[in-house]
């Protein structure tokens, strides 16, 4: 067991096409079983999920409509996530893929989706996750010490 399993995640996939959504849910669940997988068909779903479940990673299929694409990755963007997110595509163009890389996305893998290259970018962000995490509850820890060690 390593440090990343201590650490659950939450992990939200945005897919509209149920073979591929069922496809991926079975997948990251069979490789990722002490973490949450949470599926989205739609934007509303979606941004609820993000809005209640807080989710650490986020699987955006851009095949959904573009507006919909578009207005997750801006949520995702405002909310200062986009380092958190993985956009997957069958079609990537040299606009489409500006035009996203604009909201701050980096890291896109094309369908059909290889697995190895999922888990390799899901592992990446989990330890960045697990970092943030970490850095976060150290640096309150410090802050508690040091008012700690004022008051005495």
């Amino acid at each position: 067991m390593g440090p990343l399993d201590l650490c659950k995640m939450t992990i939200l996939c945005v897919e509209n096409n149920r073979l591929i959504a069922e496809d991926l849910y079975k997948t990251l669940s069979n490789k990722y079983p002490q973490h949450s997988i949470l599926m989205a068909e739609d934007c509303l779903t979606a941004i609820n999920c993000i809005k209640y479940c807080s989710p650490d990673i986020y699987i955006i299929s851009l095949d959904i409509s573009n507006e919909d694409s578009l207005f997750i990755l801006s949520v995702i963007c405002e909310l200062r996530l986009a380092k958190q997110c993985i956009a997957t595509s069958s079609c990537i163009e040299t606009e489409t893929l500006a035009k996203y890389a604009e909201t701050g996305i980096r890291c896109f893998i094309t369908k059909p989706i290889v697995p190895e290259k999922l888990f390799q970018k899901i592992d990446d962000l989990m330890q960045f996750r697990f970092l943030c995490k970490f850095n976060t509850v150290k640096t309150v820890n410090s802050a508690m010490r040091t008012r700690v060690l004022r008051a005495l």
